[in-house]
């Protein structure tokens, strides 16, 4: 348990997790942990281009909307592991790059919209980035070359490099639930992998693994400080998911030139000036705001769309919506039985 001027954050406890791959399918059952990849940090920097190889552009990696419907896939599922007293037991369900969004808001002036749905008195909800369509194409090409360096299918096997394409919608998400306050929330977070020296095979497995984030940024002349407005973003997004290893990629137009390991927790001493305490109390406080405004809110067909603007620190507008969640998972909760176990 972590308390930030009273805000109290729980722990982190993994309740799932599932793979997508190459073509955006989804996966769950026994090939669950298809996609999970293994830290493999290379002896030599020689010959790590970030240019070579192929780039698969079939496409988008982050689509809000599709990962939101992963989760509702997964949780329709395995329902016995969610239900309490006819719904899901949690306040909030979303994904992890909305929370870090939300978490970052008081340094950082992106503008962003939420856009939320209630069912059964839970609230879902996915965060958009305004502006985020037009994010360099190559330096988000490079990201996930790099991850081919660092990560391989199986423990004792080598990263592929650039010998294998690289397909952006491949990725591997683990269902996360955590409490701030008295909120409970079951996000998604899309993981890089993790540090393991033996193959994991169960739910049971990945919950005692020490997941690892991987990340590149660009080389500079001079003190090569890792500026604060994205040791912020790192920290909110690793500390969120209870991420502790950060492994850093140094690069020169593509061409890596050093790697470095991070500790999560050090963040904040190391990058200042930023308080994660602010951070957490902005989680509490806006996804009160978010709660307070969908109170009369009770059909699931319609939402609500907040705009943040990033640099008033305020939402500036909010507008009824169609409701996006699956019609098939409305009536699918719509029909829960209590589950006496949870």
């Amino acid at each position: 348990m972590e308390e930030s001027n009273n805000v109290k954050l729980s722990e982190r406890e993994i309740v799932g997790a599932y793979s997508v791959d190459r073509n955006g399918h989804y996966i769950d059952g026994e090939n669950f942990l298809s996609n999970l990849k293994y830290l493999k940090v290379p002896n030599s920097l020689n010959n790590i281009n970030l240019n070579a190889g192929e780039y698969d552009d079939g496409g988008e990696s982050y689509d809000p909307m599709e990962r939101l419907n992963f989760m509702t896939d997964y949780i329709k599922q395995n329902s016995t592991k969610f239900v309490k007293n006819e719904r899901i037991d949690a306040d909030f369900v979303c994904f992890r790059g909305g929370l870090k969004n939300i978490m970052s808001s008081p340094y950082l002036e992106n503008d962003w919209i939420v856009k939320a749905v209630k069912l059964k008195e839970t609230i879902y909800f996915i965060l958009e980035l305004k502006g985020y369509e037009n994010k360099n194409d190559i330096s988000k090409s490079f990201g996930f070359k790099f991850e081919s360096y660092m990560v391989a299918s199986k423990p004792y096997l080598e990263p592929p490099g650039a010998s294998l394409p690289v397909y952006k919608r491949e990725e591997f998400c683990v269902l996360m639930s955590r409490k701030v306050d008295d909120y409970k929330i079951l996000f998604g977070a899309e993981i890089d992998g993790v540090n393991s020296k033996s193959v994991i095979g169960t739910l049971d497995e990945l919950k005692t693994s020490n997941l690892i984030e991987i990340k590149l940024r660009k080389y500079k002349e001079g003190p090569n400080k890792l500026d604060a407005n994205r040791s912020i973003e790192w920290w909110c997004q690793s500390c969120i998911a209870s991420v502790d290893i950060i492994h850093v990629g140094i690069h020169d137009q593509g061409v890596i030139k050093n790697l470095e390991t991070l500790q999560t927790k050090k963040l904040q001493h190391k990058y200042s000036p930023w308080s994660r305490s602010e951070c957490i109390k902005q989680l509490k406080k806006l996804l009160t705001y978010i709660k307070d405004k969908m109170e009369e809110i009770d059909d699931p067909k319609i939402g609500l769309s907040f705009e943040w603007k990033g640099k008033s620190k305020e939402f500036a507008d909010i507008k009824v919506i169609e409701g996006f969640l699956p019609l098939k998972y409305i009536e699918f909760i719509n029909k829960l039985k209590p589950n006496k176990e949870l």
